[in-house]
């Protein structure tokens, strides 16, 4: 009796490790927003976003089927419900040049440019997707569990603004 105890413990102990192990990380919350076709020209006409907020990161994913050979997008970052101060990540893309990109403050008045080690950004034509991630450490007074997101695609004077998220928490 005691050893059929035994194993019944060790198998179940065994079962809840495997489930632990291959979980996927809880610590990430993810958001998408579908944009309306058509609102912008065809080389940053917004498709869809992905937003993502993790321990270390807050991300976006921007899908543009046609995508073009040159235009910037940016990631809006804010501690407040809508963008009256904080981040803004910016990707840059020119023709024969490699991607660029650069974090900025908004303080209300003026964009200041702030120094972030791990920031990234691509831009992808063949799969139209854009992409921009900040971490987090680089976002001073502004990691707070939930963040105002938003994504933008300029190119000259157009531009495609995707729909925001007000609260995205952090998992």
């Amino acid at each position: 009796m005691k050893s059929r105890i035994a194993f019944t413990v060790a198998t179940a102990a065994g079962c809840a490790a495997a489930l632990v192990l291959a979980a996927p990380p809880a610590a990430a919350d993810e958001r998408v927003r579908e944009d309306r076709r058509d609102d912008a020209p065809a080389s940053i006409d917004i498709a869809r976003v992905t937003y993502r907020h993790t321990e270390t990161r807050v991300a976006a994913r921007i899908r543009v089927p046609e995508l073009g050979r040159k235009g910037r997008a940016s990631l809006a970052i804010s501690r407040f419900g809508v963008f009256e101060a904080g981040y803004v990540a910016v990707v840059r893309k020119r023709p024969g040049d490699r991607t660029t990109t650069r974090l900025l403050f908004f303080d209300h008045f003026d964009a200041h440019p702030r120094s972030c080690d791990g920031l990234r950004g691509s831009w992808r034509r063949a799969t139209g997707t854009i992409r921009i991630s900040v971490p987090r450490t680089c976002l001073e007074g502004h990691r707070t569990r939930k963040v105002y997101v938003a994504a933008r695609t300029i190119r000259g004077s157009s531009l495609d603004d995707a729909r925001p998220v007000r609260r995205l928490a952090r998992g």
